[in-house]
């Protein structure tokens, strides 16, 4: 798959309904597949596919690409661009949650360590 597998691994599989727009992430044998639907109303089944295989073969040398272009290519370049940042929030804020659990771990040990004591009775060797 040449020209959707970013946009693949960004969204997921599954199929992702935004105002007037409709992502659908497949796969199969030889790698995912990326599809971009719009509609005028709110009927469902009536949508028109603009983003999908241009070319190749499908399933072995398939690219994607737009179908047809307009003000939904726009769109969906502020979908992808909320959705990278929302990506890049998750991951700092899972790194944090690590780095905190590390300080965490380090401030137990070193509380323990600083603060171990010979037991009563046993002597310090010189």
């Amino acid at each position: 798959m040449q020209g959707a597998r970013e946009y693949a691994e960004l969204f997921g599989i599954g199929i992702h309904n935004y105002v007037r727009l409709r992502i659908e992430v497949g796969q199969h044998a030889r790698g995912k597949t990326f599809r971009i639907y719009v509609t005028n109303d709110s009927n469902t089944s009536n949508y028109i596919e603009v983003y999908g295989v241009i070319g190749g073969q499908p399933g072995w040398t398939e690219f994607y690409g737009w179908i047809h272009e307009g003000l939904w290519c726009e769109y969906f370049k502020q979908i992808v661009e909320q959705k990278q940042r929302d990506c890049y929030e998750e991951e700092m804020k899972r790194n944090g949650i690590l780095i905190s659990e590390k300080q965490k771990e380090a401030m137990r040990v070193d509380n323990i360590l600083s603060n171990w004591r010979l037991p009563r009775g046993i002597n310090r060797r010189k």
